[in-house]
């Protein structure tokens, strides 16, 4: 009785929630060269499932994580040579806990400060010093493809800009492609499989 109700806690909370419980996400990562001010977009793919599951592709590297194990995998750079992989605790080096606390929505609450622009359809996630010092980031702005309302979620987001605590550190923007909730996703989803022929370097 009680893991029923707990179930429909769950439910009504995501029902309502900005964040999908979980997610497929297409997005390109928008990097800025400081040879003639170019820009340059690197495809990126995500995926994420409520709570403490994320894995993320591109190009040069993977990233997956769950509830206990964190895997971030370069593949070889020269052929012949090993790729790497570095592990660690997902308690200190997870970053779907970004994702867990966005549960939330417009909501206020003890982990961020919610601001609104009607004007340019941007919400920005202002994390409070408590947060920020755990997820390591300062706030993160969603610019929406309409106007502002208590019903938008993450599927009517045209880019997401990720600031940081730390002064020497950019921030990152990224447009958002495509995003499906039609997913299923299972433990196995992730949990990274380690090729052969690659280094072990583990994090404390």
């Amino acid at each position: 009785m009680i893991r029923f109700i707990l179930l429909l806690l769950s439910t009504s909370l995501f029902a309502s929630s900005f964040i999908p419980k979980e997610f497929e996400a297409n997005l390109d990562q928008v990097v800025k060269r400081r040879v003639a001010n170019k820009i340059s977009r690197e495809p990126l793919k995500l995926k994420y499932k409520y709570p403490k599951n994320i894995a993320m592709y591109l190009d040069n590297m993977t990233y997956i994580c769950n509830a206990q194990t964190t895997w971030r995998y370069t593949p070889e750079f020269i052929e012949g040579q090993k790729g790497e992989v570095n592990i660690g605790k997902s308690s200190k080096y997870c970053f779907s806990s970004i994702f867990d606390a966005l549960k939330y929505g417009f909501k206020k609450n003890d982990i961020y400060e919610v601001k609104k622009d009607i004007k340019n359809s941007v919400v920005i996630f202002k994390f409070k010093d408590k947060a920020q010092k755990s997820l390591s980031i300062s706030s993160i702005e969603f610019k929406f493809d309409k106007k502002i309302s208590n019903s938008l979620t993450l599927k009517d987001v045209k880019t997401m800009k990720i600031q940081y605590p730390q002064k020497s550190k950019k921030e990152t923007l990224y447009e958002i492609k495509k995003i499906s909730t039609s997913v299923n996703y299972t433990d196995a989803d992730f949990i990274f499989n380690i090729p052969k022929n690659t280094k072990k370097v583990y994090l404390n």
